[in-house]
């Protein structure tokens, strides 16, 4: 089973809160991650800390709030790291209302 990755726009209401839920799923015990995207990309690839399994799905949960909090430009540029490109591979990006 490909291992996933679960956002709930739910439980942040700024890109602080963005990146805690997502560096305290991916990381590994005592790394602190980073506030940004280039942080993320590199957690999701399995290095620089973060988890031995990257994940292969996104699931992100109540999108609509994030993209309305977090601004719509930041909400693409997150889902473009999110879904990956060729060099790294693709996963898969759920995004439910």
């Amino acid at each position: 089973m490909a291992a996933e990755l679960y956002i709930d726009g739910g439980r942040f209401e700024d890109t602080a809160g963005f990146y805690r839920q997502v560096t305290a799923q991916l990381a590994r015990p005592g790394f602190a991650g980073g506030d940004n995207l280039d942080a993320l990309c590199d957690l999701l690839r399995g290095g620089f800390g973060g988890a031995v399994n990257a994940p292969a799905v996104v699931r992100w949960q109540n999108f609509s709030r994030s993209r309305a909090l977090l601004g719509e430009g930041f909400a693409a540029r997150a889902c473009r790291v999110l879904a990956g490109d060729a060099e790294e591979g693709f996963r898969t990006l759920i995004l439910e209302e």
